[in-house]
């Protein structure tokens, strides 16, 4: 019950030996906050304004590097054989790490530099351009192909709409910048709950049902970046799409009667 978001992000990928031991460790932890999550709401307001920021900015950011890994095995293949070294140790940062802001979050280009002529100019040196999971260079490349053959895609595979009005009338050119958006805004609110940045009572800011929702978002987004994931075709461990979709709709099922 609680692996199908894990799966979504992870995919099928115990066929990849050289990196099957980083992705196990992704999704029991993904896995694990699942089940933490669908315990939290029946807990008392305290604990969920305490555990409930962590548990959802974790789970956003274990799934984004999962897809990160995917997409880009190279990052991932070079943080394991880093950790893996005798000096590698918790007491200093390790800058090979993936990192919110860069790795997965990065700012938008300005309209200007989306020109195709400036956007892919021979001129440009492949060091200076971005690679963040929600970056526009991986929108054009990965993320408007691939959403643009999930609402093109005539298949009926579970017998009943899996995407709502919400996902369906979002256009294939934006689809970048809305999900960049929405990620952000929740990655920032839950991080207020996480870091010591609120100075007067939390439950002011942070009252049950304001982070039930915030919860219940991070399930939702995070599962249709998973189901889009499975439309990039040079992506790592490639689901079935219609066991994607399956895992898609059980997870956003949940997400949507999240703490109700």
């Amino acid at each position: 019950m609680f692996q199908d978001l894990a799966t979504l992000a992870c995919g099928s990928y115990e066929r990849h030996t050289n990196c099957k031991d980083v992705f196990e460790n992704i999704y029991k932890a993904i896995n694990t906050l699942e089940k933490r999550l669908a315990e939290l709401p029946n807990e008392d307001d305290e604990t969920i304004r305490l555990l409930g920021p962590f548990y959802g900015r974790s789970l956003l950011e274990n799934v984004c590097t999962a897809i990160v890994g995917r997409l880009d095995p190279f990052r991932i293949l070079f943080l394991r054989n880093v950790q893996l070294q005798d000096t590698f140790g918790i007491t200093s940062r390790s800058k090979g790490a993936i990192q919110w802001f860069g790795d997965i979050y990065e700012k938008g280009l300005e309209r200007a530099e989306k020109e195709p002529n400036k956007m892919w100019s021979s001129s440009l040196e492949f060091s200076s351009i971005g690679r963040g999971l929600l970056g526009d260079y991986y929108g054009e490349i990965y993320w408007r192909p691939a959403f643009e053959s999930l609402i093109d895609d005539p298949e009926d595979y579970i017998g009943k709409p899996y995407l709502g009005s919400d996902v369906t009338g979002i256009p294939p050119g934006q689809f970048t910048t809305q999900i960049r958006q929405k990620l952000s805004s929740l990655f920032s609110s839950l991080s207020k709950g996480v870091h010591t940045e609120l100075l007067i009572k939390t439950e002011l800011i942070y009252d049950k049902t304001t982070v039930l929702s915030l919860i219940s978002e991070v399930i939702n987004y995070s599962a249709l970046l998973g189901l889009v994931s499975h439309k990039i075709p040079s992506g790592l461990s490639m689901l079935e799409f219609r066991t994607a979709v399956e895992r898609y709709a059980a997870v956003k099922e949940r997400g949507d009667r999240y703490g109700g």
